[in-house]
């Protein structure tokens, strides 16, 4: 099952990283592991990064070919995770550069901002089909219910029935 979670999160992530182990590898294993885990994983608009780990312990000589698929570091040394971080924000475009977007890092946050999502298509569709506005209200509360949900304004029963509902308290 963890192998199968793992898979779904790749699935929703923007950036990969593929931490792959140099120490007694060979160039040819390494490339074997990346392809195995491409064939494994459909990458849509996804960018995978190669982290070959233990570069320390390696001869980089080894490995001419793998310079272009990722980056050489050494997790215990802590040697190039500035190169790493480099990578990221590279990778991350305009989400790193522009001062306009926004990056939600919290998943519940982010669940809950594509719940207030839906709630204002319903408002904008009920809108253009000139439903009436009482019916309007109910989408709109429901998107301020959501966004109380992130900011704090929701009521302490309902708070208290969401932790009861998700988390095995009292048992």
């Amino acid at each position: 099952m963890g192998i199968e979670r793992s898979y779904e999160q790749i699935k929703k992530a923007s950036i990969i990283l593929l931490l792959l182990d140099l120490k007694g590898a060979s160039e040819t294993s390494i490339l074997n592991q990346i392809e195995h885990f491409k064939s494994a994983t459909v990458l849509d608009d996804q960018t995978l990064i190669a982290v070959f780990n233990k570069a320390d312990e390696s001869d980089a000589s080894k490995f001419p070919n793998l310079l272009e698929l990722g980056i050489f570091i050494s997790a215990k040394n802590q040697q190039n995770l500035d190169g790493l971080k480099k990578q990221l924000l590279h990778a991350a475009g305009d989400f790193a550069s522009n001062q306009n977007q926004l990056i939600v890092t919290n998943i519940r946050h982010f669940e809950i901002l594509q719940k207030c999502k839906i709630s204002l298509q319903q408002v904008e569709e009920g809108m253009q089909n000139q439903i009436p506005g009482d019916l309007l209200a109910q989408d709109i509360r429901e998107t301020l219910y959501h966004l109380g949900e992130i900011t704090g304004t929701i009521s302490n029963d309902e708070l208290l029935g969401n932790i009861f509902s998700k988390f095995c308290i009292g048992k």
